[in-house]
């Protein structure tokens, strides 16, 4: 393959690097690459994606007045949409798209469990919560018994298996307000 050179005007403290869709992007010179890294906080996707802090996001938006579910799913989109740096769902046969895993423990199982694991498991207690219908799975059954699917907001969906297991951890409590919201 010929390769050409292009010359390209890149701000003071940017660099422009490949990202691996392919496509040639601007980055700060002192961030960290891998986009956990970058992205610890709502705050850290809000100025990633709108610019803004998480502050003035709420104020934009009057999130005061919106229910803790609703809050979590915009909350959600964002995070996603920071944790995917920029590349959105083609929703093609052979693409891929990952989702966090949850799941629900009873009492008597996890009283098997160490505190280490519960701790890196990042177990949330859910007493609080309406779990009658939990709103992130479902089972249903066809045909057979043994049908079953899932189901979440494509909105959602992450590019890689990784990112969806480090956003099922890192945003853990916004994923629960979401899910399970408060009775």
């Amino acid at each position: 393959m010929e390769e050409k050179e292009i010359l390209l005007k890149v701000p003071q403290g940017k660099k422009a690097e490949w990202n691996e869709e392919g496509y040639l992007q601007l980055v700060d010179e002192e961030q960290p690459k891998d986009i956990t890294e970058r992205i610890k906080t709502f705050n850290d996707a809000c100025l990633m994606t709108e610019g803004k802090t998480e502050e003035e996001w709420s104020e934009e938006n009057e999130t005061e007045k919106m229910d803790a579910d609703v809050l979590a799913f915009l909350k959600l989109r964002i995070i996603c949409a920071a944790l995917n740096e920029g590349r959105e769902p083609q929703f093609t046969v052979d693409e891929w798209r990952w989702y966090p895993l949850f799941l629900l423990w009873t009492e008597d199982e996890l009283s098997e469990k160490s505190d280490e694991w519960k701790q890196a498991h990042a177990l949330r207690a859910i007493n609080d919560r309406r779990t009658t219908y939990a709103g992130f799975a479902c089972a249903g059954s066809d045909d057979a018994p043994s049908n079953s699917n899932a189901s979440f907001g494509s909105r959602l969906c992450l590019k890689r298996k990784a990112l969806a297991d480090y956003c099922g951890h890192q945003f853990i409590d916004i994923w629960l307000d979401y899910c399970l919201p408060k009775k």
